[in-house]
């Protein structure tokens, strides 16, 4: 369980690359385990989409670039349309 802390509060001081790789057993389950690992590469990748847009934005300004991030729902989808 100590691995699920370590990634759990690694990702909650938006240190995003932390994963959980010990092998799975008892209550914690290989979905939970794909979901906290998923959910991490998807933070990932909405900062470094949120990065590029600020980038081209302050670099060149460019004001039409838009976050993308396939399969993105509910609040995240509304969130990097805006």
């Amino acid at each position: 369980m100590s691995d699920v802390v370590r990634v759990c509060d690694a990702a909650s001081r938006r240190d995003l690359p932390h994963k959980i790789t010990v092998p799975v057993q008892g209550v914690f389950t290989a979905q939970a385990k794909d979901a906290i690992n998923g959910m991490v590469d998807k933070l990932d990748q909405f900062a470094k989409e949120v990065t590029h847009v600020s980038q081209e934005f302050g670099t060149h300004c460019i004001f039409d670039e838009h976050a993308c991030m396939d399969g993105s729902q509910g609040s995240w989808a509304h969130l990097t349309m805006n």
